[in-house]
C-alpha cells in the first residue's frame, strides 16, 4: 500500500479509533483495486483528480482552490454559521479547506466506506484528522445523520454538496436532502413561534411564578399510579 494509506489509516484509527473498528473488514481488505474512482491523474498544479460515473469529482486545474471557493462561499452565505456540513466529499479537497475555520464544527457525511477509504488512498487527510472538532459520519443512515446536523442547529449549519460527489448514492443523499429540507422548515416556524410569542411567555411565567412556589412538585405522583 501507498504511504499516503498509511499515514492517513495511522491517523484516522488513533483519532476515530471506534470507527475504525467497525470499518475494520473493509480496512483490512482495501487494496488499490478496490479504489472506486477512474481517470485518476495529476490536476494543472499537480493535485490528484478523479472521475466517477463519468464525471469529474474535481477541477482539473486547481481542485484546492474550487474547494476554497465553494466552502468560503457556503459559509458567507450563513452569517449564523457555526458547522460546515459535507454531503459526500470526492477525494475530500473541500473537507480539508475547511479546517481553515477553525472555528466552526465539521460534519462529514459519507453512506459508503469504499468512497472513503479510496479518499484517503489517494489523498493526505492529516489537517483532517487533526482537527479539533469534526464528526466523521461514515455508513450511518440518513436518520442519524440528521441527527447530527440537529446538534448544531440546522440553520446555523452550512452545506457543502457537489453533484458529481453524491451520484453515486443518489437515494441516500436524496433521503438526507429532504430530512434537512424538512428540519428546516420546522426550525424556521419554532423560531419564529418564539420570537412572536416570547414576551408573552415571559409575562405569563412572572405572573404564575408565585402560584407555583405555593404548589406541591410532581413529586407527590410518584409511585401513585396503580
Amino acid at each position: 500500500m501507498n504511504s499516503i494509506w498509511n499515514k492517513n489509516i495511522s491517523l484516522f484509527t488513533k483519532r476515530f479509533p471506534q470507527l475504525a473498528q467497525l470499518l475494520l473488514p473493509a480496512i483490512s481488505s482495501f487494496s488499490e483495486a478496490s479504489v472506486v474512482f477512474s481517470d485518476i491523474a495529476p490536476a494543472k498544479n499537480g493535485s490528484v483528480t478523479a472521475s466517477e460515473n463519468s464525471l469529474r469529482l474535481h477541477s482539473a486545474y486547481n481542485p484546492e482552490r474550487e474547494a476554497q471557493s465553494a466552502v468560503s462561499s457556503a459559509v458567507a452565505g450563513n452569517e449564523n454559521c457555526c458547522a460546515i456540513v459535507f454531503a459526500g466529499f470526492g477525494l475530500g479537497y473541500a473537507v480539508k479547506e475547511a479546517c481553515s475555520f477553525s472555528d466552526k464544527k465539521l460534519v462529514v457525511i459519507e453512506p459508503d466506506a469504499a468512497h472513503f477509504l479510496s479518499a484517503l488512498f489517494l489523498v493526505d487527510w492529516s489537517d483532517v484528522f487533526s482537527f479539533p472538532n469534526i464528526v466523521l459520519a461514515v455508513g450511518c443512515t440518513p436518520e442519524q445523520a440528521i441527527s447530527l446536523i440537529n446538534a448544531n442547529g440546522i440553520l446555523k449549519s452550512s452545506f457543502v454538496s457537489v453533484k458529481a460527489q453524491t451520484v453515486h448514492a443518489q437515494p441516500y443523499f436524496d433521503a438526507l436532502f429532504a430530512l434537512i429540507e424538512r428540519n428546516r422548515h420546522k426550525e424556521k416556524i419554532n423560531n419564529a413561534t418564539t420570537k412572536k410569542f416570547a414576551r408573552r411567555w415571559n409575562l405569563n411565567c412572572l405572573k404564575n411564578a408565585g402560584t407555583v412556589a405555593l404548589l406541591d412538585g410532581i413529586s407527590v405522583f410518584k409511585e401513585k399510579a396503580g
